[in-house]
């Protein structure tokens, strides 16, 4: 029996809604063993409880070797953590497992401890190991993988995202993680310069709340922008539910410090948005040949022109 282990929506989170689409697609003879907001023990399924890793991992192993003599291979997904954890199945348990990269477990656990020290075991001990973009294979390479371990593998978003005749409104939507490594901040002080030719723009940031105190500041600064009255922090939704907002919207941003696939962008640009995106992980190899700008991090000056130029560079008064 294979078995996908990894975390499951809800939140609907990149990462969350590839592991729900691989067990979907498997269909019979398939397991769930994983974490979730919701916990749940269903016959082909265990979810328990999300919380900080040191508390789900044995909680994770337990139910691995409860199933072991069952088990034919594991799928896992997010190296650092459950990744790591399919290794310690091997290691025990002699159960093979593959372990798929999903950005921040190549791109940055492989550069900070103890973190890299867990993501390089559950590397080395994958019978293959999938990245979901070239940044992140060359992330992998880092880690003294051989190139023929290594497969791109990349998922398409499905026909609920494409292009709807629906009323467009004039506002520009963000769709991700409210964290700091999705650069909100920035798109916030890109916002306000844009703000000042489109007056009568809104902004919509889409996601789940990581971290309170950012949020916090991310009001604050909406504040001292003079933007607060124009930013809607919308919070998360079903993932069915995106494809209405983003049709609707005028223009997509994805302003992150670090991305590995950048699922969200795929989405916005399938629906035919014009999109705004920074140069970092896989955005630019995904934003290739598409309506999409690339800009480099960190700099609101230059999103705000790029956001300028993809709604056709006239202002809105």
């Amino acid at each position: 029996m294979k078995t996908v282990l990894g975390p499951y929506p809800p939140p609907y989170a990149g990462t969350e809604l590839v592991v729900r689409e691989e067990f979907e697609e498997l269909g019979g003879n398939t397991f769930l063993i994983g974490t979730s907001v919701i916990p749940i023990e269903l016959d082909d399924r265990i979810l328990i409880r999300r919380n900080r890793f040191a508390i789900n991992g044995p909680s994770l192993i337990y139910h691995i070797m409860r199933r072991r003599k069952y088990i034919t291979s594991i799928s896992a997904h997010f190296a650092t953590t459950f990744g790591y954890i399919a290794h310690l199945a091997k290691k025990w348990f002699e159960i093979p497992y593959t372990v798929t990269c999903h950005g921040t477990d190549a791109l940055i656990n492989l550069k900070r401890k103890p973190h890299s020290y867990f993501t390089k075991k559950a590397l080395q001990g994958a019978d293959r190991v999938y990245a979901v973009s070239e940044s992140i294979k060359d992330a992998v390479l880092t880690a003294g993988i051989p190139e023929d371990v290594i497969e791109i593998k990349q998922r398409d978003v499905g026909k609920a995202f494409s292009g709807r005749k629906i009323k467009k409104k004039k506002q520009v939507i963000f769709v991700g993680s409210v964290h700091h490594i999705k650069g909100v901040d920035i798109l916030l002080a890109a916002f306000a310069e844009f703000s000042k030719k489109n007056k009568t723009y809104n902004l919509k940031i889409v996601g789940r709340i990581i971290d309170p105190s950012y949020l916090k500041l991310l009001k604050n600064l909406a504040e001292e922008l003079g933007i607060s009255d124009k930013v809607h922090f919308v919070g998360e939704m079903p993932h069915d539910h995106l494809p209405k907002y983003l049709n609707e919207s005028a223009l997509f941003v994805m302003p992150s410090r670090s991305e590995g696939y950048g699922r969200a962008l795929d989405e916005a640009l399938t629906c035919g948005l014009p999109a705004v995106a920074t140069n970092v992980g896989g955005l630019p190899e995904l934003a290739k040949g598409r309506n999409c700008i690339i800009v480099e991090s960190e700099l609101p000056g230059q999103m705000a022109a790029a956001m300028q130029r993809a709604i056709g560079g006239r202002g809105h008064k």
